[in-house]
């Protein structure tokens, strides 16, 4: 398992250096003159040549990745074009805020997508697999933004039962900043009210955000279930008279599980960059919106912070599903070892 997690490890760092790249360059080829973007067509000649040096523009492209790559060593991102504050500064702020609404996702992805795939792999094609996928495909084929607005229509507006907008409610006080994340941030701090408040305003953006996912974790967890269930250790279980919801959740699903971990981890790091229209529903103050006014803004060093970040997420959900499937399936490691 340590060669594993070295060869991982190993891996990831190239990645990362090939993303920084990439990114880079992506950055530099979009259409427009961030500068002169910056500035507005009022600007002076003299005043854009001016940011363009202050931006490393004027240099050739290997001297600015060169510069870029010294700074971001340091983690320097520069200054956002947009805000008018440093990218880490911005970072820092709108971050936490999406990524408290990608985990409780992800955890509702977790927590409705794999029982309802086990419900209707244990009872396939009768009525119960009949409901499980008929649900999974309504997740699948409306998008978030579709869900998010419906689940505001019927229960915010009509029901009257969950806030819509931000975070808190203008009458409840922030909590100190420990994590960033609001409801972490109450519970440390003790704050129950603030705590009930920050979950209710959770509730809403975090279930639209992960009907889809879910909707692809129980069709995976179903589809990998039918085939476990034919292995003959399945037959040896049942000829030895253990319940079907024990052969279930004991036997058939540790197997089950690894295609939808790898789906499921890969959907959760794209939930950092795709959940902008979620969070512009619910007037939610996170990276996602953050990084799409960067790019509406031509806004290079936030455009190039943002993406690294989502970047580094997907290799580290990677890295971590990876070691958990080795967990898993023994044979992967012990494959990886040779």
């Amino acid at each position: 398992m340590i060669k594993y997690l070295l060869r991982r490890l190993a891996a990831s760092i190239v990645v990362l250096i090939g993303v920084s790249v990439l990114i880079f360059l992506i950055a530099r080829v979009i259409p427009g003159d961030p500068a002169r973007i910056a500035l507005g067509p009022m600007a002076s000649e003299e005043q854009v040549a001016q940011l363009r040096a202050a931006l490393f523009l004027d240099r050739p492209l290997i001297a600015q990745y060169v510069e870029f790559a010294r700074n971001l060593l340091r983690g320097d991102l520069g200054v956002s074009l947009y805000t008018n504050r440093t990218v880490t500064t911005d970072l820092r702020q709108f971050l936490p805020a999406t990524a408290e609404l990608v985990a409780a996702a992800s955890l509702l992805m977790v927590v409705i997508g794999i029982p309802l795939g086990v419900l209707a792999g244990h009872f396939r094609d009768r009525w119960p697999d009949h409901a499980a996928r008929l649900a999974a495909l309504l997740g699948i084929v409306a998008p978030s933004f579709v869900w998010a607005i419906i689940l505001v229509l019927v229960f915010s507006y009509w029901l009257d039962l969950t806030p819509v907008i931000g975070r808190l409610s203008d009458s409840i006080v922030r909590p100190p900043v420990t994590t960033g994340f609001v409801t972490v941030d109450s519970l440390i701090a003790g704050d129950w009210a603030a705590f009930k408040d920050a979950s209710w305003h959770l509730v809403l953006p975090a279930v639209a955000l992960s009907l889809s996912g879910a909707g692809q974790a129980a069709r995976l967890t179903r589809a990998n279930l039918g085939e476990t269930y034919g292995r003959d250790y399945i037959d040896l279980a049942r000829a030895y008279g253990f319940a079907g919801r024990t052969i279930a959740w004991k036997y058939a699903l540790r197997p089950a599980m690894i295609p939808t971990l790898t789906i499921l981890g890969l959907d959760f790091a794209a939930k950092l960059g795709n959940a902008f229209l979620v969070e512009a529903v619910f007037a939610w103050p996170g990276m996602a919106r953050y990084g799409v006014n960067a790019i509406l803004n031509k806004d290079l060093n936030a455009i190039v912070g943002t993406v690294l970040v989502i970047g580094f997420g997907f290799v580290v959900i990677n890295l971590v599903i990876d070691l958990f499937v080795a967990y898993l399936d023994p044979r992967i490691r012990y494959r990886a070892a040779v």
